[in-house]
This record gives structure tokens, sequence and C-alpha cells, in this order.
């Protein structure tokens, strides 16, 4: 077997040729076709249907998690959360999640991002523009909501210079972000199904969460 770092270099460069991968609907298998030895299966989708802060802007709010599975030579190199959003219509890596500040539960500054060097952002790039029998690839108006729910950073030393700089401005974050009583009622009247007990906290937290999302990449452009 290869060693990890080489082997996932050499991934990135297959992943980047979007064109040569294949997707069988049946073995639910991504190939690489110029050499098989590279593929990734999708397993372990439980069919139980969440909500997070990345689905919320989907026309359909459920998220069905599942695992992809990397391989080279039928051996496992990584699993990778990924999801099936908007009513299974598209296939999304999950977003990973950091917070501006932890004091407290009520207090939870966090966000989803991606970062543009990591084997997860092209395994993204590869559901979103493959062709080839891809039945899961987000439309346009599909990948816009998403991409204003996930921030995009281009690698660790970025997301963490940004995050510290924010982290001044903390009281203005928190007043902006906090979700409105009829945004709150709304999201719970549409996907009451999801939750019980404290749902109406969970809503308040998945919203601050997508607002907090959305704030940076808007602080993100703006730099």
């Amino acid at each position: 077997m290869k060693e990890s770092e080489t082997l996932q270099k050499e991934y990135k460069a297959k992943l980047s040729e979007k064109d040569n991968w294949k997707y069988d609907d049946n073995e639910f298998r991504f190939s690489y076709k110029p050499d098989t030895n590279y593929c990734m299966d999708i397993k372990d989708s439980i069919n139980k249907k969440l909500v997070e802060s990345y689905s919320l802007s989907q026309q359909e709010k459920s998220v069905i998690p599942a695992t992809l599975e990397i391989k080279y030579r039928n051996s496992l190199m990584k699993k990778i959360p990924v999801a099936f959003l908007d009513d299974s219509r598209f296939l999304t890596v999950r977003p990973l999640e950091d917070s501006l500040d932890q004091k407290s539960i009520e207090d939870d500054l966090s966000f989803r991002f991606l970062l543009r060097n990591s084997l997860e952002y092209y395994i993204e790039e590869l559901f979103f523009y493959m062709n080839n029998g891809f039945c899961y690839a987000a439309d346009s108006g599909q990948k816009t909501q998403l991409l204003r729910d996930v921030v995009i950073f281009e690698d660790e030393k970025q997301k963490n210079k940004i995050v510290k700089e924010l982290k001044n401005k903390l009281p203005e974050i928190q007043e902006v972000i906090q979700p409105e009583d009829w945004e709150v009622e709304e999201y719970n009247m549409i996907i009451d199904q999801f939750f019980t007990g404290e749902k109406k906290n969970n809503i308040v937290n998945l919203c601050k969460e997508k607002n907090l999302s959305e704030y940076i990449n808007k602080y993100y452009i703006e730099k």
C-alpha cells in the first residue's frame, strides 16, 4: 500500500480529471476509468432523516447521512462523511464544523466549512461537475444555496487567520446571527417531523450556525 500522503496527492490529481470518472448507481461506486484501482463506494446510508444548518436553504430540509469509502486496490484508504440533500436529489460532502467561541452551548458560535486543499473538497468538486451517469449532482440553485451556507477556506492557515480576526468582533457577530422569531417559527413548521423534545432550541442553534457561515462568507469576500 502506498504511503497515505502520496496516495492522497495522487487521488487529488485523479479527482481533478472529472471526465475520467464514472458512477454506477447499482453498486453505488465511483470508478476512475483509466485505472480502476482508484474507486469510491457509498456505504452505510441509514435512511434516517436529519436537519443540519447547511440544509435549511434547500427546498427540502432533510439530510440523509452516508459514508464515502475511498479505496485503492480495494484497500480502504479513508472514510469521508457525505450526505444526500434536498430529499436525496443531490450528494455532498458533509462540511466540517468549527467555532469562534465555545463558552457554553447557548453561546456556541459554530460554522460549517471545507478546505480547498483537502481531499474532501476535491471530492465535492467531483460531485458538482461530474457527468458519466452521476444522477446526484447538484443543480445551479442547489449549489448556490449550499455554498452560501458553507465557508470554503484555502487551507487551515487561512481559516485560523480569519477565525482569529473574527474573535475580535464577537459582540457584533452574536447580534447579527441571532435569528428572528418568525424565522424560527417558519422552520419549526416546515421541519416539525425531524425533532422531538427541545425542538425550538435546536432550530435556533441551526439558524445561528447557518447565519454565521453566511456572515463569514461575506466577511471573506469583502476582505
